[in-house]
């Protein structure tokens, strides 16, 4: 689990938050991470599978994600 932990700092003191867009080919092998900081996940178009915490989910376009600081969690696509 520790050697999991994503230890890229997402945000400013001045800009407290990070807006990363990924498409299908950047997520299709993600292999799960932790971090200190809240995600939330937005499936734009598509379908995602999200797992958080061993709890898995298929999102479609509008669907939203909310990750806790602390919760393992991965995503992938096909």
């Amino acid at each position: 689990y520790f050697e999991l932990k994503e230890n890229k700092p997402h945000g400013t003191k001045d800009d407290p938050f990070s807006t990363y867009h990924k498409k299908n080919e950047d997520i299709i092998s993600d292999t799960g991470n932790w971090h200190d900081e809240l995600e939330i996940i937005y499936v734009k178009s598509g379908f995602l599978t999200v797992s958080i915490s061993g709890e898995n989910y298929i999102g479609t376009p509008g669907d939203a994600f909310v990750v806790s600081p602390g919760n393992l969690h991965f995503m992938g696509s096909q």
